[in-house]
């Protein structure tokens, strides 16, 4: 029921299918009815213990991200009465480290700068303004006449 949907609503519906797998591995053969927040709760230490496709630790937010399917699909079990309460909304995420924030250095930018001629000249604009903290908005309406480079 949650493919389909997330087929036919979202543009992300590949990365929700590819987070699925985990829960259908790990659920297999259980009801919807069947699935505690403690289930849940297992799931998420089992899930700190195993390894992506890439062969790399589960990160905290791997996982989330996992719950948010799974929480989707009971919020649409409780709307389509297969379920009488959704047990996500016992569960906490788990404690993800903060995003990182990373600047162009001055090589990459020159290297950036370079590329950015003839048919992709259009574009050094924006890259100009992507360090400004601008929204998406804001930029695409710029105009040379508010660029101060002073």
């Amino acid at each position: 029921m949650f493919v389909p949907w997330a087929k036919a609503s979202k543009r992300s519906w590949q990365d929700d299918e590819e987070r699925a797998r985990p829960l259908k591995e790990f659920f297999a053969g259980k009801r919807l009815r069947d699935i505690t927040p403690m289930l849940i709760e297992q799931f998420k230490q089992q899930g700190m213990k195993t390894d992506t496709l890439h062969k790399r630790k589960r990160s905290p937010a791997t996982i989330n991200r996992e719950l948010q399917v799974l929480s989707k699909v009971f919020s649409m079990a409780y709307d389509n009465g297969l379920v009488e309460t959704n047990p996500m909304q016992r569960v906490h995420k788990l404690r993800e480290a903060p995003a990182r924030e990373r600047y162009l250095t001055d090589e990459e930018e020159k290297r950036l700068f370079a590329v950015l001629v003839g048919r992709r000249a259009h574009i050094r604009p924006i890259v100009v303004a992507l360090q400004t903290g601008m929204r998406q908005g804001e930029i695409l309406g710029l105009r040379w006449e508010h660029i101060d480079f002073d």
